[in-house]
């Protein structure tokens, strides 16, 4: 099932962002740490008590923007579960194109060379690589939060999962931003501790909800398709899910 391969790549991903990564930026040198592990940030992005708002920095390489729908989705999901009184705004930039497959290295080293939206001030910055490609180790991976405060999306993994249906590929892309950033946010036992007992024991940072955002295929388009889920349905977090945001700050 495509989704084990995901799995076992994010988990590692996971590890290998906690090592520091001081000063990389080539445009800056942010007083906040950007370069922790998934998560750590997850305090900052859903209260209100340090960073009254937000400011999401999506670069995109060729025409792998996401589809409109997908961002007005993403930031809709953000209003709904994040205290940011001072609003959230979302920036884009094409950036030039690179490679066709993408390491964790590589990744990383295209944020350190182009990312130019930091945390400064009341103001939280989060950022999103959408990459013309697939993750070097496995094709099949879509998407992963793989620092703090940063996202990557597999366009071409996307859309061959999706069957290139542009109605197909616009919910895969809305499911896998959101549930990416419900990573970052600290889900699932991931820097937001549990109220409930729900995390799924056989995968990881998952709900065990198969109706949550966060369940573990819950990006898989085989089983979004199974499940009849349609873009005007897509996965929203369980009681559980928001009860651990409420726990950090969230609404």
């Amino acid at each position: 099932m495509k989704i084990s391969y995901l799995l076992v790549i994010v988990p590692t991903l996971f590890l290998l962002s906690c090592q520091r990564e001081a000063n990389v930026f080539q445009n800056a040198q942010p007083a906040y740490r950007h370069d922790l592990h998934v998560g750590a940030s997850c305090r900052d992005l859903v209260s209100d008590a340090f960073y009254t708002s937000l400011t999401i920095e999506l670069q995109y390489i060729g025409n792998y923007l996401p589809d409109q729908h997908a961002l007005d989705s993403l930031q809709t999901m953000l209003n709904c579960y994040i205290n940011k009184p001072g609003g959230i705004s979302l920036v884009t930039r094409q950036i030039q194109p690179s490679d066709d497959l993408f390491s964790l290295a590589g990744i990383k080293g295209i944020e350190d060379r182009n990312r130019t939206v930091f945390t400064q001030g009341n103001n939280l910055a989060l950022y999103v690589l959408c990459l013309d490609g697939f993750y070097a180790e496995d094709s099949l991976v879509l998407g992963a939060a793989y620092r703090n405060t940063s996202v990557v999306l597999f366009g071409k993994s996307i859309r061959l999962d999706a069957g290139y249906n542009q109605a197909v590929t616009r919910l895969l892309e809305t499911v896998v931003l959101e549930h990416e950033f419900g990573h970052l946010m600290g889900l699932v036992d991931e820097g937001a501790p549990l109220m409930t007992s729900h995390k799924d024991p056989g995968h990881g940072n998952h709900c065990s909800n198969p109706d949550c955002l966060m369940y573990y295929e819950a990006n898989d388009g085989a089983y979004l398709s199974q499940a009849g889920t349609q873009i005007a349905a897509i996965p929203v977090l369980d009681s559980a899910c928001h009860a651990d945001l409420r726990a950090i700050g969230g609404k």
